[in-house]
């Protein structure tokens, strides 16, 4: 069989085919990573499917080379080579076209900035026709703009301000937005260790401002708090500082890389980060999540003494029946995490909970140079690697590993 022959059939004959990769064009590997987490997002992968210019533009020309790219890899059944997505890349960031002293390869580039550049732009020209679709759980119903990203991705906080020195000055600002939550692990005290202690720093600051009381400056707090909760949460760790230049050892100002250890989980919740009356709409939710965790518990049992009653006139030991009820429901585990994972949030069940479905990493000691690799959720507790054009599978463990 041809490669495109054997991904059809592994597609429709084995019902689990492994997605392909992308190859690496001289330091790609940034971009390579970035695709591969857009391509898996249902309802934006949806949206640049469906898309129809209005007019020929660098944005359009980048979303049809998208949507040219993603089916390539659906069918090919092999690694591809993204030259066309590459020129109508370059063509609408030129900036990411830079290369290397020597010309031989691209220069490196954070893939951070080109997710989020590429969602800035993809922004401008996706839009759906589910105008009156919910995007998220939110505070106050509004009119819900046709924007695709926005409604998978953007965050509004709560900005209040706290005057350091008086108690009493204190104000809500109008509200700020978002694709992502940061993750600060430099130079905290206590230090972070866990990524919602540095969620958690990401939302505090120190700012000095004019005060609406005595209209002289002043330092104030500044605290953020989630009013909604988008279908997808991003959350960066920053590892990358500036570094100034220092003359007595003669180095230049550049970018420092904070190896940290942070640990992540594969559930994250962020209740803790949203504003006093999103938390409130969620406690119904929440407790009713509970009950039906301990109801579970007892319908497993029950459902293990109605599994033995089936083989209860065959020559089998209770070991081995325990064995086939044990493989049993880690198919169902399969069936309930993708299910939960890939569905529509739901208002009614939603809980403030997300799940891990994502991991963009980076190894080097310089945003300059070193390599991204992407590690996507694949099914169940079996995740992908996509190491630019080599695809490999790895279990859910060690996806949790890569917190350094």
């Amino acid at each position: 069989m041809t490669e495109e022959e054997k991904a059809k059939y592994y597609k429709d004959v084995l019902q689990d085919v492994l997605p392909v990769g992308i190859e690496n064009m001289g330091n790609t590997c940034y971009l390579n990573s970035t695709l591969q987490m857009m391509k898996k997002i249902p309802e934006l992968r949806k949206a640049i499917d469906e898309h129809k210019p209005m007019a020929k533009s660098p944005r359009d020309n980048l979303i049809s080379e998208m949507r040219v790219q993603f089916r390539n890899m659906d069918t090919m059944g092999k690694a591809t080579q993204p030259l066309m997505l590459l020129q109508a890349f370059f063509g609408l960031f030129p900036m990411f076209a830079e290369r290397t002293k020597d010309g031989r390869a691209f220069q490196q580039q954070d893939a951070d900035e080109c997710f989020q550049m590429m969602l800035q732009e993809m922004r401008v020209v996706l839009r759906s026709a589910e105008a009156d679709e919910e995007p998220m759980i939110q505070l106050e119903s509004e009119v819900v703009e046709s924007d695709v990203v926005r409604r998978l991705f953007e965050i509004k906080m709560q900005v209040q301000f706290q005057n350091l020195e008086n108690p009493t000055d204190k104000n809500l600002a109008p509200s700020e937005s978002q694709n992502k939550l940061g993750c600060i692990i430099a130079d905290q005290d206590p230090p972070i260790n866990y990524i919602n202690q540095g969620i958690a720093a990401s939302l505090l600051a120190q700012v000095e401002k004019q005060s609406t009381l005595t209209g002289m400056n002043a330092l104030f707090e500044k605290k953020m708090r989630m009013e909604n909760l988008p279908p997808y949460l991003m959350v960066q760790k920053i590892r990358f500082v500036w570094k100034e230049a220092d003359v007595n050892t003669g180095t230049e100002g550049r970018k420092a890389k904070i190896f940290k250890k942070v640990l992540f989980p594969i559930i994250l919740d962020a209740n803790e980060f949203l504003t006093s009356e999103l938390q409130e709409k969620l406690v119904a939710n929440r407790k009713a999540e509970i009950e039906q965790e301990l109801k579970a518990k007892d319908a497993e049992k029950e459902k293990y003494e109605n599994f033995k009653a089936q083989y209860a006139d065959k020559d089998m030991d209770t070991f081995k029946i325990h064995q086939l009820f044990k493989k049993q429901c880690e198919e169902d585990k399969v069936k309930e995490i993708d299910s939960k994972l890939w569905a529509s949030m739901d208002d009614a069940k939603c809980t403030g909970k997300y799940r891990l479905c994502g991991v963009i990493t980076h190894k080097g000691r310089s945003s300059e140079s070193g390599h991204y690799i992407s590690w996507i959720h694949h099914k169940g507790e079996e995740w992908v690697k996509f190491d630019d054009d080599e695809v490999t599978k790895v279990k859910e463990e060690e996806i949790t590993a890569l917190h350094g």
